[in-house]
Protein backbone atom coordinates (compact mmCIF):
# COMPACT_ATOMS: atom_id res chain seq x y z
CA UNK A 1 0.00 0.00 0.00
CA UNK A 2 1.10 3.81 -0.64
CA UNK A 3 1.26 5.79 2.25
CA UNK A 4 2.90 8.70 -0.25
CA UNK A 5 -0.49 9.54 -1.17
CA UNK A 6 -1.25 12.55 0.87
CA UNK A 7 -4.93 13.62 0.28
CA UNK A 8 -5.89 17.32 1.00
CA UNK A 9 -9.71 18.16 2.63
CA UNK A 10 -10.73 21.48 3.20
CA UNK A 11 -13.66 21.20 5.03
CA UNK A 12 -14.30 25.70 4.46
CA UNK A 13 -14.67 25.10 0.67
CA UNK A 14 -18.40 24.32 0.24
CA UNK A 15 -17.35 21.31 -1.80
CA UNK A 16 -18.27 17.89 0.47
CA UNK A 17 -15.70 16.23 1.79
CA UNK A 18 -16.53 12.61 -0.25
CA UNK A 19 -16.49 15.26 -3.40
CA UNK A 20 -12.96 16.16 -2.36
CA UNK A 21 -11.70 12.76 -1.80
CA UNK A 22 -13.62 10.90 -5.17
CA UNK A 23 -11.82 14.28 -7.05
CA UNK A 24 -8.28 13.62 -5.67
CA UNK A 25 -8.13 9.95 -6.05
CA UNK A 26 -9.00 10.01 -9.69
CA UNK A 27 -6.58 12.65 -10.50
CA UNK A 28 -4.17 10.37 -8.43
CA UNK A 29 -5.25 7.62 -11.16
CA UNK A 30 -5.03 10.44 -14.08
CA UNK A 31 -1.47 11.09 -13.75
CA UNK A 32 -0.45 7.63 -12.82
CA UNK A 33 0.46 8.28 -9.01
CA UNK A 34 -2.21 5.52 -8.32
CA UNK A 35 -1.60 2.45 -10.66
CA UNK A 36 -4.03 -0.36 -11.38
CA UNK A 37 -3.92 -2.85 -8.76
CA UNK A 38 -2.59 -1.00 -6.14
CA UNK A 39 -4.14 -0.76 -2.65
CA UNK A 40 -5.94 2.42 -1.18
CA UNK A 41 -5.69 3.02 2.49
CA UNK A 42 -8.69 1.57 4.70
CA UNK A 43 -11.61 3.38 5.31
CA UNK A 44 -10.71 3.52 8.96
CA UNK A 45 -6.84 4.67 8.15
CA UNK A 46 -7.72 7.31 5.81
CA UNK A 47 -10.78 8.42 7.94
CA UNK A 48 -8.14 9.05 11.09
CA UNK A 49 -5.91 10.74 8.91
CA UNK A 50 -8.17 13.03 7.44
CA UNK A 51 -10.23 13.22 10.52
CA UNK A 52 -13.36 12.56 9.03
CA UNK A 53 -16.10 10.31 9.89
CA UNK A 54 -15.70 7.23 8.25
CA UNK A 55 -18.93 6.94 6.55
CA UNK A 56 -17.76 9.93 4.25
CA UNK A 57 -14.53 7.91 3.17
CA UNK A 58 -16.94 4.92 2.49
CA UNK A 59 -19.59 7.35 0.66
CA UNK A 60 -16.53 8.44 -1.62
CA UNK A 61 -15.26 4.73 -1.98
CA UNK A 62 -19.00 3.41 -2.62
CA UNK A 63 -18.97 5.96 -5.21
CA UNK A 64 -15.37 5.56 -6.97
CA UNK A 65 -16.69 1.70 -6.81
CA UNK A 66 -19.80 2.17 -8.72
CA UNK A 67 -18.13 4.82 -10.86
CA UNK A 68 -15.14 1.82 -11.80
CA UNK A 69 -12.30 3.58 -10.72
CA UNK A 70 -11.58 0.94 -7.60
CA UNK A 71 -13.15 -2.49 -6.22
CA UNK A 72 -13.24 -3.44 -2.79
CA UNK A 73 -12.43 -7.44 -2.48
CA UNK A 74 -13.47 -8.74 0.82
CA UNK A 75 -11.00 -9.51 3.71
CA UNK A 76 -7.84 -8.14 1.45
CA UNK A 77 -8.89 -3.91 1.01
CA UNK A 78 -9.53 -1.73 -1.50
CA UNK A 79 -7.55 -1.61 -5.33
CA UNK A 80 -7.49 0.30 -8.22
CA UNK A 81 -9.45 -1.25 -10.58
CA UNK A 82 -7.02 -3.08 -13.33
CA UNK A 83 -9.11 -0.68 -16.52
CA UNK A 84 -11.05 2.60 -16.39
CA UNK A 85 -12.17 4.36 -19.47
CA UNK A 86 -9.37 6.81 -20.23
CA UNK A 87 -11.57 9.58 -21.75
CA UNK A 88 -13.00 10.33 -17.93
CA UNK A 89 -9.44 10.00 -16.86
CA UNK A 90 -8.25 13.08 -19.60
CA UNK A 91 -11.54 14.92 -19.11
CA UNK A 92 -10.32 15.08 -15.20
CA UNK A 93 -6.89 15.99 -16.26
CA UNK A 94 -8.02 18.62 -18.57
CA UNK A 95 -10.44 19.87 -15.80
CA UNK A 96 -8.08 20.51 -13.36
CA UNK A 97 -5.34 22.08 -15.72
CA UNK A 98 -8.15 24.80 -16.61
CA UNK A 99 -9.31 25.40 -12.83
CA UNK A 100 -5.50 25.90 -12.39
CA UNK A 101 -5.40 28.64 -15.00
CA UNK A 102 -8.42 30.53 -14.76
CA UNK A 103 -7.72 30.58 -11.25
CA UNK A 104 -4.25 31.83 -11.41
CA UNK A 105 -5.77 34.08 -14.44
CA UNK A 106 -8.71 35.53 -12.15
CA UNK A 107 -5.52 36.62 -9.63
CA UNK A 108 -3.56 38.11 -11.42
CA UNK A 109 -6.47 40.34 -13.35
CA UNK A 110 -7.69 41.30 -9.95
CA UNK A 111 -3.90 42.74 -9.18
CA UNK A 112 -4.54 44.61 -11.99
CA UNK A 113 -2.15 42.72 -14.43
CA UNK A 114 -3.53 43.20 -18.38
CA UNK A 115 -3.91 39.31 -19.85
CA UNK A 116 -0.95 39.97 -22.23
CA UNK A 117 1.06 40.66 -19.00
CA UNK A 118 0.23 37.38 -17.40
CA UNK A 119 0.36 35.57 -21.17
CA UNK A 120 4.29 36.77 -20.77
CA UNK A 121 5.10 35.90 -17.97
CA UNK A 122 3.49 32.53 -18.00
CA UNK A 123 5.81 32.20 -20.82
CA UNK A 124 9.08 33.47 -19.12
CA UNK A 125 8.16 31.25 -16.50
CA UNK A 126 7.45 28.05 -18.38
CA UNK A 127 11.37 28.62 -20.17
CA UNK A 128 12.92 29.49 -16.82
CA UNK A 129 11.07 25.80 -15.93
CA UNK A 130 12.54 23.94 -19.18
CA UNK A 131 16.13 25.51 -18.67
CA UNK A 132 16.21 24.28 -15.00
CA UNK A 133 15.30 20.88 -16.31
CA UNK A 134 17.85 20.77 -18.89
CA UNK A 135 20.37 22.19 -16.60
CA UNK A 136 19.40 19.27 -13.96
CA UNK A 137 19.53 16.40 -16.48
CA UNK A 138 22.88 17.46 -17.58
CA UNK A 139 24.31 17.75 -13.92
CA UNK A 140 23.00 14.30 -12.85
CA UNK A 141 24.51 12.79 -16.61
CA UNK A 142 27.72 14.15 -15.84
CA UNK A 143 27.89 13.22 -12.17
CA UNK A 144 26.49 10.07 -13.59
CA UNK A 145 28.76 9.77 -16.10
CA UNK A 146 31.54 10.52 -13.43
CA UNK A 147 30.95 8.13 -11.11
CA UNK A 148 30.21 4.68 -13.91
CA UNK A 149 33.41 6.27 -15.98
CA UNK A 150 31.23 6.57 -18.88
CA UNK A 151 31.35 9.89 -21.38
CA UNK A 152 28.75 12.40 -20.45
CA UNK A 153 27.67 12.84 -23.67
CA UNK A 154 26.31 9.21 -24.25
CA UNK A 155 24.87 9.42 -20.28
CA UNK A 156 23.14 12.63 -21.27
CA UNK A 157 20.58 11.15 -23.75
CA UNK A 158 19.30 8.72 -20.59
CA UNK A 159 19.08 11.30 -18.18
CA UNK A 160 16.10 13.99 -19.17
CA UNK A 161 13.77 14.71 -17.12
CA UNK A 162 10.40 12.98 -16.97
CA UNK A 163 7.48 14.99 -18.08
CA UNK A 164 3.70 14.97 -18.18
CA UNK A 165 1.29 13.45 -15.56
CA UNK A 166 3.20 10.76 -13.44
CA UNK A 167 5.77 13.45 -13.19
CA UNK A 168 3.12 15.98 -11.77
CA UNK A 169 1.13 13.97 -9.51
CA UNK A 170 4.59 12.58 -7.29
CA UNK A 171 4.75 16.29 -7.26
CA UNK A 172 1.31 17.13 -6.32
CA UNK A 173 0.55 14.40 -4.08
Amino acid sequence: MDRMLNFQIDPNSGIPIYVQLMDQVKLAIATGALQAGQQLPTIRELAVELTVNLHTISHAYSELERDGFLTVQRGRGTFVTERKPDKELDDLWEKKLTTLVETMLAEALNLGYEPDEVSRAVAAAIAQRRETMRQAAEEAAHRDAAQQGVGSDARLEKSRPVHGRRAVAEAVL
